[in-house]
């Protein structure tokens, strides 16, 4: 009987392996969240790039070669924003899912504003379609609708998770647009700079004006020259927020703020947590945004 039981099993093992889920790889942080979500139940996907940064210029690491050549599908945002993955063959159909091509995920131009000298691929990239799509709740949506779908045709027996997932996430995300909508509300004629231009997205969904890219690369100092055009564009404003990610450094921001006579506020529209050094929920990123520019432009 033992011996029976021992080939059944024998027999049953591959059948059992050919079942597992999918190896997923996630290139950034916003989109691990979600499709993390989307896993529960089945697995749960690799995230590539774990430090936080801008995502355009990363590079990655031998681990992380391997964990992107072994993955059977890779969660990206598209050419536009991780340029760096399209010499790993990344753009074959069947194991390449980038948000900006999904129904229903709608795109914004770039706005190619990076004209004083930061000639590279983020350049080239921003002056075609703006890559920070995940900032609008209502391509999130759509972005996990076309995941679970995905997920389901690469992996039927989990097909359940993924369908009670969708439904899970979907809802979180419809009530999340309504209270970032409600935080918003009050902040539609706030007048915003950004060093990084990152939140047409955000600006668009919640009808704020659009902020003001003063197209500041952090690799280079800033010339007087330079430093008199910046104070020329925010002389209209001043006493408005200037907004940068972590990797500015916070003397860096405050310095650069009052100089321009605007005030500093970080934002992290990538969705890390430095003190912890791990990816943000998406959910709580994007209310940590909204806070952010309703607690500043409270304060101006």
């Amino acid at each position: 009987m033992m011996r029976l039981s021992a080939v059944l099993l024998s027999l049953l093992w591959p059948l059992g392996a050919a079942l597992a889920a999918p190896k997923v790889a996630v290139s950034i942080a916003p989109l691990y969240s979600l499709t993390k979500e989307m896993m529960v139940g089945a697995d749960t996907p690799s995230l590539l790039i774990q430090t936080p940064s801008l995502g355009h210029d990363a590079s990655l690491t031998p681990s992380q070669v391997r964990t992107l050549k072994n993955a059977d599908l890779l969660v990206w945002v598209g050419p536009a924003m991780e340029a760096f993955l399209v010499p790993y063959d990344v753009t074959r159909t069947d194991r390449s899912f980038p948000m900006s091509a999904q129904k229903g995920v709608k795109t914004l131009e770039g706005r190619c504003t990076h004209g004083h000298g930061h000639a590279n691929e983020h350049d080239h990239h921003h002056g075609s379609v703006d890559p920070h799509m995940w900032l609008d709740p209502h391509n999130a949506v759509a972005f996990i609708e076309a995941l679970a779908h995905k997920l389901s045709d690469l992996d039927p027996p989990n097909r359940a998770h993924y369908e009670a997932n969708l439904e899970r996430v979907r809802k979180s995300l419809e009530k999340l647009g309504k209270d970032l909508a409600h935080t918003l509300a009050p902040l539609s004629n706030t007048s915003l700079f950004v060093l990084h231009d990152t939140l047409g997205y955000f600006t668009h969904a919640y009808g704020l004006k659009d902020a003001l890219s003063l197209s500041v690369d952090p690799d280079q100092g800033l010339s007087l020259g330079r430093l008199r055009s910046l104070e020329a564009q925010a002389a209209p404003h001043k006493g408005a927020c200037l907004l940068g990610e972590p990797f500015w450094g916070k003397t860096h921001l405050e310095k650069l703020a009052k100089n321009l006579h605007l005030r500093p506020v970080t934002i992290d529209p990538f969705g890390y947590d430095l003190a912890q050094g791990k990816p943000l929920p998406y959910d709580e990123m994007m209310r940590a945004l909204a806070d952010n520019l309703r607690t500043c432009a409270t304060q101006s």
